[in-house]
């Protein structure tokens, strides 16, 4: 029964995960997998745990994996405890969620549950299963191509069952402000994570139709022949470069350890194979057209190339090297055991190199290092990274001995060589990118795949049932005590999102009262939201100043002050690492100061706090600029535009106008001559402010002359 019941579970973890997305929550991909993870893997232990319970033994199976499993997970302990913010660390970066420690403690339980009860036949159908799901989700990326996505059929569905719109009305890409039919990403959100996702199941695709062409399985070899024309067309149309290198590198890996098996490349490149490679080139070929006779669209390849040429768009490849010289410095500062799990976004604004600012990208968050193995190095330090690649050595090292062993079957090696080359080709996409939810499940199943294979079967021992004794209906109800813990702290993690997320969409509806009833329920849930609090600040804040205004009485407004002074405090006690928080907090501080202006002070408080852990910021240093002047602290205030203009991004549009108008009230006509004429020779020739003044200016200059 507990084998079944965890066979259940991991094909639940295979077929379904891949597809969760929501419209209803702060993040609409990652949360809901992560969420699902959580509760998959809460269920796989507390079933593990009772079948010992009830069977009266340890069922624990060692593997070769065990120690750099458990000194990874070692790592990633003492980096939670030395963090920079433990509780991001534990749980996630709030966005991403993925990453934190929770979420490998899962993935870990996930790999054990499969060592110790999935038996080869069990992982091969979980495989087959894994690529229905793929097919699925490949023929959702191709209609989304084609201006048809199931995503917004399930947006829409309320209109669609009330009969204010037909399906044919709402099955569109509308409901999605990104360009997806330039870039697909069907229900991973992002065209990468899709890419990397698909490339890891290729290989395998390709062994089934190896294996199933010798076994004349002609109904399952009709699909995956489907499955092996639209997973690598929904490849091409993510127009994801690191997506197809990891493709290339995939089948190259496959291909010698083909070679390698059968000891003749003759052999290896048998007609399947070789139908298979020719069929991508043609797919390449042909989506690659369809992408191309697109560009009539806004931002097509052709257009996106010349706004990086003009400098308006950033190559993608330009950026991740700034990032990457950045998290270098993160680890300098913290070479052992990294600034905390899931803390590169507060850890590399201090190390943030000032080119970045000349990117377009200048304003983005940066949660992640954009290559994983710097990622672990700079926020797990020289340990985390070390042991992460231990495992990853050891697969390899555990891959080349099972290829070499003469008693292992060839059908064995040849899926061995096909989950080795899917990881190689995720290895190779996450060196640009990062892991998400799916790929680490796929990390670590496809570990205990190569387990479960080449180990010896586990014995199944059956035993006649015994009747339970006192010890055994306490264990029983400490497991489900425990289990139901989680389950229900998992549950109020979600639900504090749901209602933040409905909170911020009233509000922004102008139901303001509805608006702060969800956010105060997500509090009542999730005490643990800073950016609930922040929200609620510069609600309070803002309710405050329109009383104000309407110049209602003192003991009217002094609530809503008092709430958002609380709320404030709140937020900055709970995380004074985040930039965004910081920023939010002093935009709240800002809006009281059109009451108090002692709460200035508090804003510059705030922001001068949030230099010193971005000190290239342009957007603090021009906030902080703009206080200084506020307050008569002018000459600070020229200083800091002028480090802007000179020196962190001199095409800072907001900051040159700003530091021009003032120079003309100091009658510094110098200094305001200078920036509008770079406005208009580098920027903006047609800037109406800066043609009009710059006359103004020479016309002031030549009467006192």
């Amino acid at each position: 029964m507990f084998k079944k019941i965890i066979f259940g579970l991991f094909t639940v973890l295979l077929t379904v995960v891949p597809f969760l997305f929501t419209w209803f929550n702060t993040e609409l991909f990652e949360l809901p997998k992560m969420t699902a993870v959580y509760l998959l893997a809460v269920a796989l232990a507390a079933t593990w745990l009772l079948d010992m319970v009830v069977n009266r033994r340890i069922i624990f199976r060692p593997t070769p994996l065990d120690l750099p499993i458990l000194l990874f997970l070692l790592s990633q302990i003492i980096s939670t405890i030395l963090s920079l913010h433990p509780p991001t660390s534990l749980f996630g970066y709030y966005g991403r969620f993925n990453g934190g420690l929770l979420s490998i403690i899962s993935y870990i339980i996930i790999f054990y549950t499969a060592v110790n009860y999935l038996t080869k036949a069990d992982f091969f159908r979980l495989l087959r299963a894994s690529l229905v799901s793929a097919a699925l989700i490949s023929l959702w990326g191709v209609l989304e191509h084609f201006g048809h996505s199931f995503s917004c059929l399930l947006v829409n569905q309320e209109r669609v069952l009330s009969g204010a719109a037909s399906i044919g009305e709402v099955f569109n890409v509308d409901c999605w402000v990104q360009d997806v039919q330039a870039r697909v990403y069907a229900s991973f959100g992002q065209p990468n994570w899709l890419a990397v996702y698909l490339i890891t199941l290729i290989p395998l695709n390709l062994h089934f139709i190896i294996q199933d062409t010798k076994q004349k399985k002609y109904r399952s070899l009709a699909f995956l022949w489907v499955t092996a024309v639209l997973m690598p067309c929904a490849l091409f149309f993510t127009y994801s470069r690191s997506g197809v290198l990891g493709l290339l590198v995939s089948l190259f890996f496959f291909l010698i350890g083909l070679i390698f098996i059968h000891r003749s490349p003759k052999k290896a490149f048998s007609p399947p194979v070789i139908i298979f490679i020719f069929t991508a080139i043609v797919l390449a070929f042909l989506c690659r057209a369809t992408y191309l006779s697109d560009l009539a669209s806004p931002v097509g390849a052709q257009e996106q190339s010349e706004l990086i040429v003009r400098n308006e768009i950033t190559d993608s490849a330009d950026i991740r090297l700034i990032v990457w010289r950045g998290a270098l410095d993160v680890w300098k500062r913290y070479p052992l055991f990294g600034s905390g799990v899931e803390t590169f976004a507060y850890s590399y604004y201090l190390d943030r190199p000032v080119e970045h600012n000349y990117t377009s990208e200048w304003d983005f968050l940066y949660n992640k290092a954009h290559n994983e193995l710097l990622n672990y190095l700079a926020t797990t330090g020289l340990f985390g990274l070390l042991t992460y690649l231990s495992i990853w050595s050891v697969f390899g090292y555990l891959l080349l001995k099972a290829l070499l062993n003469s008693h292992l079957e060839s059908a064995d090696k040849t899926v061995i060589t096909a989950l080795g080359a899917g990881l190689t080709a995720m290895f190779m996409a996450n060196f640009f990118g990062f892991s998400t939810v799916v790929s680490n499940v796929l990390v670590f199943l496809f570990l205990a795949g190569l387990i479960i294979i080449t180990q010896t079967p586990i014995p199944q021992k059956t035993k006649k049932a015994k009747t339970l004794v006192f010890w055994q209906y306490a264990a029983f109800a400490i497991i489900a005590a425990s289990s139901l813990s989680c389950l229900h702290r998992l549950g109020n993690f979600y639900l504090a999102d749901y209602n933040y997320r409905l909170g911020e969409t009233y509000i922004n509806l102008r139901q303001v009262e509805a608006g702060l009833t969800k956010i105060h329920q997500a509090l009542k849930l999730n005490p643990l939201l800073d950016t609930a609090y922040n929200e609620l600040a510069n609600i309070y804040a803002q309710i405050a100043v329109s009383y104000a205004k309407q110049e209602a009485q003192p003991e009217q407004i002094a609530p809503f002050i008092a709430r958002a002074e609380t709320s404030l405090d709140s937020s900055l006690t709970l995380n004074s690492h985040h930039i965004t928080s910081l920023k939010n907090a002093a935009r709240a501080y800002t809006t009281l100061a059109q009451i108090d202006l002692s709460y200035l002070t508090k804003a510059q408080d705030v922001y001068s706090h949030a230099l010193k852990l971005a000190p290239h910021d342009p957007k603090l240093n021009y906030n902080l600029a703009i206080l200084f002047y506020n307050t008569n602290r002018r000459d600070e205030g020229k200083e800091l535009l002028e480090t802007i203009t000179t020196y962190l991004k001199p095409n800072y549009l907001e900051a040159r106008l700003f530091l021009a108008s003032r120079a003309i009230e100091d009658e510094d006509f110098a200094l305001a001559q200078k920036n509008y004429q770079y406005i208009l020779d580098h920027l903006d020739p047609t800037n109406e402010q800066a043609l009009t003044n710059i006359v103004i200016i020479a016309t002031m200059s030549a009467q006192q002359n």
